[in-house]
């Protein structure tokens, strides 16, 4: 996974974390729990399921955009898987 911050001024911030530390059957296990405080009910053999199929996902398609933003000022954001 990919995160690029790019501030108007100039100043980019790039951070990579390996998708096995963040896709994983223990971050699943957490998932239920927080997706409880945001009102919605999964379980836990649902999220492990998700996070099989985004690694897979994963595989086939490399650096995928999760997320691109950028606002008025000129700040931008990039999560790739």
């Amino acid at each position: 996974m990919k995160i690029l911050v790019k501030e108007h001024g100039g100043h980019t911030i790039r951070l990579i974390f390996p998708s096995g530390l963040v896709l994983n059957s223990l971050s699943a296990s957490f998932l239920p729990k927080y997706l409880e405080e945001q009102g919605i009910h999964i379980t836990w053999e649902q999220a492990r399921v998700f996070i099989k199929e985004l690694n897979r996902f994963r595989k086939r398609h490399k650096d995928w955009k999760l997320v691109e933003v950028q606002d008025a000022d000129g700040d931008f954001v990039e999560i790739r898987l």
